[in-house]
């Protein structure tokens, strides 16, 4: 039975974004994300070149970028063929789970919005906000930075065209906080 849904689920979304995207890419999306955990939420950047798939413990991010390409296409507009990306898996490291206080259970990542290219990945856990610096990613370090507040964060995101603020809605609050002040974990949670 869970085979058969599985499967209506996958050729429903083919069918339904078959005339959008390559059909290589649809393959391999559909196929990738229903293999996996359930997916709490998906972003993309403006120019589809990274795609977030959030998932209760961690964040897979995937660069559509067609390997060995020159046209300078990604997987939105062109097949992947036998380019298929490895994806990030963006997660909070054991000692940090461990300061928390709070079982890990991310809200949908996003990246930040503009007018220029997308440079951060915001996303929350209890009352943490956990943001990820998208070229260290690229560069292999998949450190992060976190903010601590009195209550949940129920929703968080980037105000259009500034980075360096966000918005975090609480249960009985809505902040305007400062990405500078988020601090490395184990400064943070001392």
């Amino acid at each position: 039975m869970l085979l058969y849904v599985a499967f209506c689920c996958f050729y429903a979304a083919f069918t339904l974004l078959s005339p959008l995207f390559s059909t290589d890419f649809l393959f391999f999306f559909v196929a990738f994300l229903t293999l996996a955990d359930p997916i709490v939420g998906v972003d993309t950047t403006a120019d589809g070149r990274y795609v977030l798939a959030t998932y209760k413990t961690y964040i897979l991010l995937v660069d559509t970028t067609l390997k060995n390409d020159t046209s300078g296409k990604n997987g939105f507009q062109k097949g992947l063929k036998s380019s298929a990306p490895v994806p990030y898996r963006l997660q909070l490291r054991a000692e940090d789970v461990a300061r928390l206080g709070c079982p890990v259970s991310f809200t949908t990542a996003h990246f930040d919005v503009g007018d220029e290219q997308e440079k951060l990945v915001v996303t929350s856990c209890g009352p943490h906000v956990i943001v990820w610096n998208l070229r260290r990613i690229e560069n292999g370090k998949l450190d992060y930075r976190i903010g601590t507040y009195e209550d949940a964060v129920v929703a968080d995101q980037f105000f259009n065209n500034q980075r360096s603020r966000m918005v975090v809605a609480l249960r009985d609050d809505v902040l305007v906080a400062q990405t500078q002040q988020l601090a490395s974990p184990t400064k943070s949670m001392r």
